[in-house]
């Protein structure tokens, strides 16, 4: 049984526009996961700010919040379901705001940095939504994992290679060379964008002319699934801290390997759970990612005590398979039955929330690092984490509970 889209009825279903339909999505695929790309490779450089710019607790607690902050404001005004129409204008300035924001980061200095992360902000929040309807408009109900696991994948690229700089060139050359080579990337595709959006137009004209869900219905979604989105919130807050404060927090600890290696096997994991979700609820229905998210936060804790690389990378593993799991389930719950056009709205509504909360902690557990040391405050948070997880264990969504959206 075919799946329906955006652009069924319009000459673009037919075998030639079709293709362009499908790669219009797979573009837009590749530059929200391009985005996300930018925005986290400022992870591995975190340490190098802080020995280079004597960056604090706070200072590094406010790299993920002139960014997230930004981001919201954008999300909470485009997740009105009506400005999907604009959705391929406004990833192409998405995609521009993120050009602009790497030139400011490659400056590398605390000012152009914090203003850096700033336009990434603006950058992602322009392009969630409009992303996330292109690409369910193009592949159905498929779309929804791939717009879900997109800003993952995005994550380990941008993770990977700024890791790669670090190790390998001289550290001020890293926080430049990194930025200025997804600049370049970005202007490739940008012009992509261009080029697929103008043969596109009139079918995607067609595709988001008419909006099928209000406002008000936006918030009905909402308010039927509080506790998924309250799980998917909580898995946020776990990767946002995982990306501002384990690596400097690992760089104390001594352990050199799991800081070099362990957010990228997060990464990795987390993008692999979610991929392979389908698979893995075939197997381990019963699995909710919060499971995971537990034991993964235990292993870490138990490596920073005991001071052991192989539990540490483990425990990463581990801690990214389970918010991989969790965050996506939340997502796919909550958009269950929405048109490709809905999709985005949500979607925005959805990132806007989870992304408000782990920044409003991230603050505050840089400011109490400030006031406790970041050693200790990073503990702490480990051991609240492991017991939230494990309040929310019997209630959370299970991966059985997909199969019967």
């Amino acid at each position: 049984m075919q799946h329906s889209t955006g652009f069924d009825q319009h000459p673009a279903a037919v075998p030639q526009r079709r293709r362009l339909a499908i790669f219009q999505g797979v573009i837009a695929a590749l530059t929200f996961s391009l985005l996300l790309a930018g925005t986290n490779a400022t992870t591995p450089l975190l340490p190098v700010y802080r020995q280079l710019l004597g960056f604090t607790p706070v200072t590094m607690s406010l790299t993920f919040v002139c960014y997230v902050s930004v981001q919201v404001v954008f999300l909470a005004i485009l997740s009105r379901p009506s400005v999907v129409r604009w959705s391929p204008v406004l990833l192409c300035l998405a995609v521009l705001a993120a050009i602009l924001s790497d030139l400011s980061l490659a400056r590398g200095s605390e000012e152009s940095i914090l203003f850096g992360r700033a336009l990434a902000g603006v950058a992602v929040g322009l392009g969630t939504g409009p992303a996330a309807a292109l690409v369910v408009a193009a592949f159905g109900a498929s779309g929804r994992s791939l717009s879900a696991t997109g800003n993952l994948v995005g994550a380990v690229v941008g993770t990977v290679f700024s890791q790669l700089s670090v190790a390998l060139l001289e550290q001020r050359v890293a926080i430049s060379w990194t930025f200025e080579a997804h600049a370049s990337v970005c202007m490739l595709i940008l012009l992509t964008l261009l080029i697929t959006f103008a043969m596109m137009r009139k079918a995607n004209r067609k595709a988001f002319g008419d909006v099928s869900l209000k406002a008000g219905k936006v918030r009905t979604a909402l308010a039927a699934n509080l506790f998924p989105i309250f799980i998917g919130s909580l898995a946020w807050i776990a990767i946002s801290l995982a990306i501002t404060f384990f690596p400097s927090f690992l760089e104390e600890r001594g352990m050199q390997g799991v800081k070099a290696a362990g957010m990228i096997v997060l990464l990795i994991c987390c993008a692999a759970s979610q991929l392979g979700s389908k698979r893995i609820a075939r197997s381990a229905p019963f699995l909710s990612g919060v499971d995971a998210m537990a034991l993964g936060l235990l292993l870490i804790l138990g490596s920073a005590l005991a001071r052991s690389e192989i539990i540490g990378i483990a425990g990463f593993g581990v801690l990214g398979a389970g918010i991989g799991i969790a965050y996506r389930l939340a997502l796919v719950i909550l958009t269950k039955g929405a048109s490709p056009k809905d999709h985005g709205a949500l979607s925005s509504t959805y990132a806007a929330i989870t992304y408000a909360v782990a920044a409003a902690t991230v603050i505050l557990v840089g400011a109490a690092g400030n006031i406790f040391g970041l050693v200790n405050v990073v503990l702490a948070v480990l051991i609240i984490l492991v017991i939230s997880c494990g309040a929310l264990l019997i209630k959370a969504p299970r991966l059985a509970d997909e199969n019967r959206l």
